[in-house]
């Protein structure tokens, strides 16, 4: 081998130890403050707040995977292979897809939660004023 492609094959070695260890840098330190942050959140509520945030933190959770629908992946494959490729309108194009459809099943998600909210209180309402037993008055 010629010394020009070794040097040249070490720079590449470097560049992907750098890269990848910068990576390994920063999900170390979102860890690191997530388990910060749940430790604050666990001193700082009772018992049964904590349970509520948990149970938030689970609805959360699953709602993302739904909205998401593995584009985060998407994302973050086809991107940079658009951007080395120097295709810029489908990178750009892959972007505003997943932003897209986060926004529009973020909102479709928040009108259902105004839709439950109305109708919960609509059936409380006819509960409270109703004058005989029937289950009729609960969905007028």
């Amino acid at each position: 081998m010629p010394p020009s492609h070794d040097h040249a094959q070490q720079g590449l070695v470097k560049q992907y130890l750098r890269g990848s260890s910068l990576l390994l840098l920063g999900r170390l330190f979102a860890i690191l403050v997530n388990l910060a942050v749940q430790v604050l959140i666990v001193r700082y509520l009772v018992k049964t707040d904590f349970g509520a945030f948990a149970y938030a933190m689970a609805a959360v959770s699953m709602g993302a995977t739904c909205v998401l629908l593995g584009l985060n992946g998407a994302v973050n494959r086809f991107v940079p292979i658009y951007l080395e490729q120097r295709d810029y309108g489908r990178a750009v194009g892959t972007i505003l897809i997943a932003v897209a459809n986060c926004l529009g099943l973020a909102w479709l998600s928040w009108c259902s939660s105004l839709a439950c909210r109305i109708f919960s209180a609509r059936i409380s309402y006819n509960r409270l004023n109703r004058t005989d037993g029937a289950l009729t008055h609960l969905f007028l």
